[in-house]
């Protein structure tokens, strides 16, 4: 059983995922809101559902944005304005290997 500190909520979400970004968006509003930036912290974890569903599109993603959108205007959403093949998050496609899953915790 892994123990976290109390005050600490772990989150897996996947970076490119806009349903990810609106959940991640709102805790970080609900905690703010509820004035416990002090009092809670969020343990980030990256959840990379392609390596579950395998390689998505970015047609799919960059569909639900406008969408999304609306549900959460503030969230500071941006499309994706490269060639397909440059990722922010240094991978395009399916993983050739093991990857490691990106941690951070953040105040």
């Amino acid at each position: 059983m892994i123990e976290d500190p109390v005050g600490t909520v772990v989150v897996f979400a996947d970076l490119l995922c806009p349903f990810a970004h609106v959940a991640v968006h709102r805790l970080w509003t609900t905690r703010r809101l509820l004035d416990l930036e002090d009092a809670v912290v969020f343990e980030m974890h990256a959840f990379p559902l392609e390596l579950f569903n395998g390689p998505g599109t970015r047609i799919g993603s960059d569909s639900e944005v406008p969408v999304l959108g609306r549900l959460e205007p503030d969230a500071g959403w941006q499309l994706w304005n490269s060639p397909d093949w440059q990722s922010s998050t240094g991978r395009c496609g399916a993983p050739s290997g093991p990857t490691p899953a990106a941690s951070a915790t953040t105040r």
